[in-house]
């Protein structure tokens, strides 16, 4: 079957459908561009629309990884934190018991400071603790009434005094 070309009259080429006189495409010949075009561009947007896809889902992917890396990594640091808190709990008893420890230690030392002198053996004086003439390698420990009530005098390096 010939078909005429619209605007000259003259034939068409069979296989391109176009006038070989003044160049004019058939509506047939136009209706099978746009119909290719149309397909053309809806296969390029399928495509693009596809690559937009598996982008989202790999960035979906590395979102969640990352998610639970930072999940573990919170994790990890609360525990971490956990963990020093505890002991700064056990320091904090402990610094507490070794206070008290002290205090206690503070009064002892402060009583035998006040009431309490030292006799050296074979030693004629009386002396407080840190005298430099206190024979220590042997010795006993009075109240001041009980080492004069013995026969002890002070030392008069030392003078207690007490």
């Amino acid at each position: 079957m010939e078909i005429l070309c619209p605007k000259c009259g003259n034939l068409l080429d069979p296989h391109t459908h176009t006038c070989a006189v003044c160049s004019k495409p058939s509506a047939k010949s136009i209706q099978l561009s746009k119909f290719l075009m149309v397909v053309i561009i809806g296969g390029i947007a399928l495509l693009i629309s596809v690559g937009l896809n598996v982008f989202q889902l790999l960035k979906v992917d590395n979102l969640s990884s990352d998610r639970d890396y930072y999940e573990t990594q919170i994790s990890e640091q609360q525990s971490t934190i956990d963990d020093l808190e505890s002991k700064t709990a056990k320091q904090k008893k402990e610094i507490s018991e070794l206070k008290a420890d002290a205090a206690d230690t503070a009064d002892k030392m402060e009583f035998y400071e006040e009431y309490i002198v030292i006799v050296g053996k074979d030693d004629t004086y009386f002396h407080t603790y840190g005298c430099s003439d206190l024979d220590t390698s042997s010795f006993r420990g009075y109240n001041e009434k009980a080492a004069k009530n013995a026969g002890y005098i002070a030392c008069p390096k030392c003078d207690p005094g007490i």
